[in-house]
């Protein structure tokens, strides 16, 4: 460094000569002439001699002008070290002799002389010579003389104080000496106590070091620094505390470092001691209590790096910090709780005793409204799943569970799919806790978990409708419940216990995933063999029917069908890869060997298609087989033959449910994996089952799995033969289930040669039979079981104990009850199945069998006396029978001979009285149903179910519950059927057996023979018959997966129906004054539902072809315009505030039968068609105008309001000019409001008050004293329909302009009538009804007939009445509006 010298100013008035120095004794004067080696010898003799000297003797001479004469030489910039060296020697000693003011008076030459020694000092980092002494000796003495305390005074003291740390540091960071330390440490501190404050320079600096990354890079200088901060506690701890609390609460500082690493420097600090930030620490909450979001945000960023700190215990130093922390939690602002979260997993791994705290906190942000808040708790505790399992408790697992319901739903448009982020989430956290569970990482945490629930609650997410959470789901299982990647002893044992312990809705889930990834295989079978065989038109079809009914499986099936496709097609390109797939399918692989197949064939299929590859994982993942293989299989059946044999157990649960959930495991496998069941260890463990001592349900079972694997025991003739020995004894002398199931498994044994032998045990059989010996029960079983088995065979031979015993079993009185009634059943089984097997039922013998089987389901209390019956035996015979009719009917020869009469009969015993008789024939019923082997017709008994007037009220409750479930599944899944088979499509007969729309004809035709219903104005039966007409209607409004409603078609074939009669009750007015009725009331439920069910008129009207058996359309019949319901139910109940009127006086269905007269005129003469015949003329019937969302044409609202009262709206609904029934009935209908997308009555009255910008039409006022120039009644008559204007918009505070109705031109002083009062109101009404033919009744209404409409000012006073316009499209308007919701809503129309 050059050091520049002002001599100038140093002399200003004389010259200073070498002569005026005063030296000391035996020192020769200093010239800047002189050469090195003579300057390192005088500067040497100099130091030494200015070394021996004191104070005192200093004071008597007076060497200030050597100490200025030494600076004026330049010789601190001389080249040579050791002049340099010798030179700083001399000024420490001239320091020495006049410490403290030092010799220098002006303050340059301080700041010049310091700067000199400071550079001279960083010399010794590096001086290993002989000169390391005398440097070592300057800044010892410099340390004892407290030279540099001077700059206190000094006017650039702050950068001659940053010069000595600089200097001190340098040396300290290269040189590791103590010594040299300690006395840089000294010349530091003594400098501290001088000052009153350390600059900021020298704070920056100084805690620079202190932290990373210096801290890691200077190791010297940090622990200088540390030392620095320990030894000047005291004095620095002031300078610390300005430089934090400005850091922390203002936004720029002078402390420029500080403030950029304000929290790492107070973690250190608090390191080295945590006095310096005690009083800075608790400043933070004055940010969390900031009004901006950024300054609490700053703060819980600042306390999170200051609580996961593991030095740094803030939580235990500062509670009321903590609380303070916590209560942010509680912020207004989402993203201020978002950032608190993410510091709780730090916390809770540092600091687990604060768990029962911090769950609180965890279980209260579970429930966030913010969705990314929700988000990041979830992810907190999977992280503490993974590697703090111990700070795990149950309030933390509910609170996981729970969130597995989350709704909030996140729509990717790119995949147009719904995201459901926080239920994803909360599945992977208890599936991530069940791996450790069942890979035994918990045997010390899980006595305090309750993990009994979590395998329940990832399965029940299989309900969810979305598809992203089946899939999951999928993977849950056999990632998570089941992993597949475990040994086979540990895997097999986990499977069991898992089964043995999920509640029962949880069971149902794990057997439709297993069900569902075997219908998956046999699809993939199916297709791979129809692409191998010869190409033509059908084949195709074929194939893209499978392809379809896989797609259906998957999300976006229009998408996926073609992915499909693609995949398939390249599985015949590539034949390794369709060899792999094949295999795959067939289960020839093990369970290990699963995962290299699938990533073998993703490999080759990515070279190919690489945009099809997430719907081919996908199907591959759903179908490998990667849960059971046969060394799996023998290990499953060796425990669950310890299980039978009761020397397994499992806690918690008895040994009853272990081995009924046991079996059934083995039962749902060997159905889905029935070619895995092919080793001679599970064979014969099956056939241990079936020994005498076994339990009943242990026999029924195993014989189920034996008639799913039968085949596989041709592989071992010796276990075939023993199979079939035990077989035998069970079809002639075991109870009658065994018996069955062992007829079942006998046929599949023998395979073609089940006719030799069955021939000699069934004459056995039949002989014991018609010898009526004891246990006849199974005798009929096995003989009726082996007629199914074997049709046409032994035809002859059941028939003849079929009319031997018929008689004999009910005239005669057995002496056992429980044998008698089960050989009542076994007979009436043997029957069904006989009926089943035979080919023709025109035979007298069908029929009378037939009629046999009706006269017990129709069976009176006298005819139980003739066939001296109990109660009970009656009751169990009537169910019987009617389930043997159901069966029947599942055949189209039984279907065409059944009657009208039969099927309200069998209908019927859905209201049955005894509660025995409903359950066990509506189980049979579902079953059915579901199945599809009964059509719609069967689906509308479920609605005859609200008649039912006696019983237990649990029972019942529950029964129509599980029956409105079973509706809502069947109208979907047919629905989904009649997409999914273009065939179907093609053919109309099969098609309206499977449109649910259609089932509504045979709920109002069973309805109307209700016995409880006696005249079509019967109000109590009405309001029954309401219920059972909703409950119908409901489920087929209800949008599931892709359904649409079609209100359209449903108004019309009602409408359809009510031109019709019943077929063979065509003179019974009565009869059909009755169906009449309950097409009224249908229409009044369709338009008064409460949903919001209407939809927008735009499809063209349908004719819809009716079931001739049913329905009479061929006669011509003039219009039905009349209504048949009460008054009481057209009206409602009047209310006292406001009176409600119907259009020309008329009923509101009449109204809507009028309008449909001229239309029903023009057309032909519908013909019918039954749904059962072949024969179809008709003009096909497109499926998508039936599957489309469209509604009626727009409705007809008139409103009559007092001044001063809130409006009431009537809405009648139907086409242009067509009035349907009053909406103020719907207050009455007994209706869940919590169906059908509405979440609650709140919600659902929220959103009627809203209008709906979608409509068109608009509240249009009329005067209310504008009327017709014709009398309503005749205008009625003629058809004529409104025309009415739209409201202009009107300006606040003016009058109101409204149109008023014209006839033909006429002004409206002439149009307009006086006003009639109630009385001639009522007479003119009575005089217009009987002029049309109409029955009397008293109506209170008025019509006003219009074609041009005219802007006239309103009187003040006079009451509104509006009416929306008849041809313009409108939804269905709230029954109640205020005024200033009207006004907003004539606004915005006319906008």
């Amino acid at each position: 460094m050059i050091y520049l010298l002002n001599v100038n100013k140093l002399w200003d008035n004389e010259t200073m000569s070498s002569n005026d120095v005063i030296y000391p004794e035996n020192c020769s004067p200093l010239t800047a002439n002189l050469s090195s080696n003579d300057l390192v010898k005088r500067l040497k003799v100099l130091s030494n001699a200015l070394g021996k000297l004191t104070q005192e003797e200093a004071a008597e001479t007076d060497y200030r002008k050597l100490a200025m004469f030494l600076k004026s030489l330049e010789l601190m910039n001389h080249k040579s070290k050791e002049v340099k060296v010798f030179l700083a020697c001399c000024f420490v000693e001239l320091f020495r002799l006049y410490v403290p003011a030092g010799p220098f008076e002006d303050s340059s030459d301080v700041f010049a002389v310091q700067s000199f020694l400071l550079d001279e000092l960083k010399a010794i980092a590096t001086a290993k010579n002989h000169l390391f002494g005398h440097y070592y000796y300057i800044l010892e003495t410099i340390s004892n003389i407290k030279v540099f305390n001077i700059l206190i005074d000094l006017p650039n003291a702050s950068e001659m104080a940053l010069k000595l740390f600089k200097a001190l540091f340098f040396i300290a960071r290269i040189k590791e000496d103590e010594k040299i330390v300690n006395l840089s440490t000294e010349i530091i501190d003594s400098l501290l106590q001088e000052m009153d404050y350390l600059p900021e320079e020298c704070v920056d600096f100084l805690m620079e070091h202190l932290v990373e990354p210096l801290k890691s890079e200077e190791v010297n200088a940090y622990k200088f620094a540390k030392k620095i901060l320990i030894k000047s506690e005291n004095y620095i701890k002031a300078s610390l505390s300005t430089a934090l609390g400005s850091a922390l609460l203002e936004e720029e500082c002078a402390y420029h470092f500080i403030w950029k690493h304000c929290c790492s420097v107070i973690v250190e600090l608090y390191r080295v001691n945590p006095v310096f930030v005690m009083n800075i620490v608790p400043m933070l909450e004055i940010k969390f209590k900031s009004v901006e979001e950024s300054e609490r945000l700053n703060g819980i960023r600042f306390y999170e790096k200051l609580a996961t700190d593991s030095d740094f215990n803030v939580i235990n130093d500062h509670p009321l910090l903590w609380k303070q922390f916590v209560g942010r939690f509680s912020d207004i602002s989402a993203n201020v709780r978002l950032g608190c979260a993410k510091v709780i997993g730090e916390i809770l791994s540092i600091h687990p005793e604060l768990t029962d705290e911090l769950t609180e906190v965890l279980v209260m942000r579970s429930r966030d409204t913010e969705e990314s808040v929700r988000l990041e708790i979830l992810n907190i505790i999977l992280k503490l799943i993974k590697s703090h399992t111990k700070n795990l408790n149950n309030e933390l697992l509910n609170s996981v569970g729970a969130r597995t319901l989350d709704k909030k739903v996140f729509y990717m448009c790119t995949l147009h799919t719904l995201q459901f982020k926080v239920r994803k989430e909360a599945l992977r956290c208890l599936g991530a806790l069940n791996h450790k569970i069942v890979s035994c990482k918990l045997e010390d945490v899980t006595e305090n978990l309750d993990t009994t629930s979590i395998c329940s609650k990832l399965l029940h997410t299989y309900y969810s409708t979305n598809f992203d959470d089946r899939i999951l789901c999928e993977k849950l299982l056999y990632t998570s419940i089941v992993p597949f990647k475990l040994p086979c002893e540990q895997k097999m044992n986990i499977l069991l216990n898992v089964y043995a312990t999920i509640d029962e809705p949880a069971v149902k889930c794990f057997n439709e995933i297993i069900k569902q990834q075997d219908s998956t295989r046999l699809l993939m079978r199916s297709i791979i063999n129809l692409d191998k065989g010869d190409d033509d038109s059908s084949r195709f079809n074929k194939v893209l029917v499978k392809i379809k009914q896989l797609a259906e499986t998957f999300t976006n099936s229009l998408k996926v069908t073609e992915h499909l496709k693609q995949f398939f097609s390249c599985l015949q390109k590539d034949k390794r890869m369709l060899n792999l797939v094949e295999s795959l399918i067939d289960m020839k692989y093990k369970t290990n060997e699963v995962e290299p197949v699938v990533k073998e064939i993703m490999s080759r299929l990515a070279k190919e298609r690489k945009d099809i590859l997430s719907v081919a994982r996908l199907l591959l993942e759903r179908a490998s087989p990667v849960l059971l293989d046969a060394d799996a299989l023998d290990v499953l059946f060796e425990l669950v033959e310890n299980v039978v044999l009761g020397t397994q157990s499992l806690q918690g649960i008895s040994e009853d449910h272990y081995r009924s959930r046991s079996l059934d495991l083995l039962l749902l496998l060997s159905c889905a994996f029935s070619q895995v069941f092919s080793t001679e260890t599970s064979l014969q463990i099956l056939i241990g089952f079936l020994k005498e001592q076994s339990e009943a349900t242990v026999v029924e079972i195993a014989l189920q799995i034996i008639a799913n694997v039968a085949a596989n025991f041709r592989t071992y003739p010796r276990l075939q033969g023993l199979l079939i020995s035990i077989l035998k004894k069970l079809i002639e002398k075991g109870p009658m289930k065994q018996a069955k199931h062992a007829v079942k498994c006998f046929h599949k044994l023998c395979g073609d040669d089940n006719r030799s032998s069955f021939a000699a045990m069934f004459h056995g059989l039949k002989v014991r039979a018609l010898e009526q010996e004891t246990g006849l029960a199974t005798i009929l079983t096995s003989l009726g079981c082996i007629a199914t088995c074997c049709p046409n065979i032994f035809y002859d031979d059941v028939k003849c104990v079929i009319d031997h015993l018929r008689n004999a079993l009910f005239t005669s009185t057995g002496e056992s009850f429980d044998d008698s009634l089960q050989t009542k059943i076994a007979f009436v089984q043997l029957i069904v199945r006989w009926l089943v097997s035979s080919t023709s039922a025109d035979c007298a013998e069908v029929q009378n069998c037939i009629q046999f089987l009706m006269s017990l389901v129709t069976m009176t209390n006298e005819t139980r006396n003739e066939l001296n019956l109990k109660k009970d035996v009656a009751s169990a015979m009537k169910v019987a029978a009617g389930c043997g009719m159901l069966k029947l009917l599942q055949l189209k020869i039984f279907r065409q001979l059944l009657t009208v009469q039969q099927y309200r009969e069998i209908a019927f015993l859905t209201f049955d009285s005894s509660d025995v008789v409903r359950e066990k024939f509506l189980t049979k019923l579902q079953k059915y149903v579901k199945d599809l082997k009964l059509s719609i017709k069967f689906m509308a008994f479920y609605p005859l179910i609200n008649l039912v007037s006696s019983g237990n009220k649990k029972v019942l409750d529950k029964q129509k519950k599980m029956l409105q479930q079973s509706l809502l599944f069947n109208i979907h899944r047919r629905r989904q059927f009649v997409r999914c088979n273009p065939a179907v499509q093609a053919d109309r007969a099969i098609l309206l057996e499977y449109l649910p729309e259609y089932y509504i004809c045979y709920v109002i035709y069973l309805l109307s023979y209700w016995p409880g219903f006696r005249k079509h104005d019967d109000i109590k039966a009405l309001t029954t018959l309401r219920k059972c007409l909703w409950f119908a209607i409901e489920p087929l409004t209800v949008k599931k997966e892709g359904d649409e409603f079609n209100y359209d078609f449903l108004f019309y074939l009602l409408i359809d129906l009510k031109h019709t009669k019943l077929q063979n009750e065509l003179e019974n007015t009565q009869q059909n004054e009755k169906f009449w009725a309950l097409c009224d009331l249908a229409l009044l439920v369709l338009n008064v539902s409460p949903h919001d069910i209407l939809k927008k008129g735009t499809s063209a009207r349908q004719r819809n072809v009716l079931p001739t058996r049913f329905f009479n359309v061929s006669f011509k019949m003039a219009p039905n315009i009349s209504s048949y319901l009460p008054v009481e139910m057209q009206l409602g109940e009047k209310h006292e505030k406001h009176k409600v009127r119907q259009v020309a006086g008329l009923s509101a269905s009449t109204s809507i039968l009028r309008n449909q007269s001229k239309e029903l005129s023009k057309r032909d003469t519908s013909r019918g068609l039954d749904l059962e015949d072949s024969s179809l003329d008709e003009s096909k019937l497109l499926v998508e105008q039936m599957t489309t969302a469209n509604g009626p044409a727009s409705p007809t609202v008139e409103i009559v309001r007092k001044r001063g009262r809130p409006r009431k709206y009537a809405v009648n609904t139907g086409e242009s000019g067509v009035a349907t029934p009053v909406a103020n009935f719907a207050g009455s209908l007994p209706i869940d409001s919590n169906k059908n997308g509405v979440d609650d009555a709140g919600e659902h009255r929220k959103r009627k008050e809203q209008p709906d910008s979608s409509s068109g039409g608009g509240c249009l006022a009329l005067d209310q004293d504008g009327s017709n120039s014709k009398n309503a009644s005749e205008a009625e008559a003629e058809g004529l329909s409104s025309d009415v204007g739209e409201t202009p918009p009107r300006k606040r505070g003016r009058p109101r302009k409204y149109h008023i109705p014209q006839t033909n031109g006429s002004s409206a002083s002439e149009s307009s009538t006086p006003k009639l009062d109630c009385e001639q109101q009522q007479q003119q009404q009575q005089q217009s009804d009987s002029a049309i033919g109409m029955p009397s009744r008293k109506r209170s209404a008025e019509v006003e007939e219009t074609t041009t409409p005219e802007t006239t000012k309103r009187k003040r006073g006079r009451p509104r009445r509006q009416t929306f316009d008849p041809k313009l499209p409108t939804p269905a308007t709230p029954l109640v509006i205020t005024r200033r919701s009207a006004r907003i809503n004539r606004r915005r129309m006319t906008q």
